[in-house]
């Protein structure tokens, strides 16, 4: 499959938006699933990214090591997306900020633009998740609003 345009990728970019990218802030260089968090994607100079894993456990037990607020970690069933296969998990402490044309050059060629959206009720759970991370309060205006809504 060829790369996906510019603009047919920035017509997808959205807060819940997927993609299925590789990242060099990943110890792992196969490709994973990234959700765009930031709200507005066509504005800001950085968009908001964070990472689906299926290491349900070593992300429990790494987020334990370093005491971070249970809250901010969203268990993912197989069933609730698509496209994923295995229980999974996403921590929302964990977050990446990439330009549009970084994202758009980390896309994987196979499988295309943006996947499936997150459905309201996994956005909602993973933006209560972002609520109880400890991130940046910049960061979290970026994803929740100026209010942190």
């Amino acid at each position: 499959m060829s790369r996906v345009s510019k603009s047919a990728f920035l017509f997808t970019l959205r807060q819940g938006s997927v993609y299925y990218r590789q990242d060099r802030g990943l110890s792992s260089p196969e490709p994973h699933y990234f959700i765009v968090l930031s709200r507005n994607n066509k504005r800001d100079a950085g968009i908001v990214l964070t990472v689906v894993t299926s290491q349900v456990d070593k992300c429990k037990r790494r987020a334990e090591t370093m005491r971070l607020a249970p809250e901010s970690l969203v268990e993912i069933a197989v069933g609730e997306h698509p496209n994923l296969t295995k229980p999974s998990i996403v921590d929302c402490n964990a977050i990446f900020v990439r330009t549009a044309d970084h994202i758009h050059a980390t896309l994987d060629p196979a499988k295309g633009a943006a996947i499936a959206p997150l459905g309201d009720a996994l956005l909602a759970r993973i933006l209560d998740g972002v609520r109880a991370a400890e991130l940046p309060q910049d960061i979290k205006a970026l994803i929740l609003g100026d209010l942190g809504e």
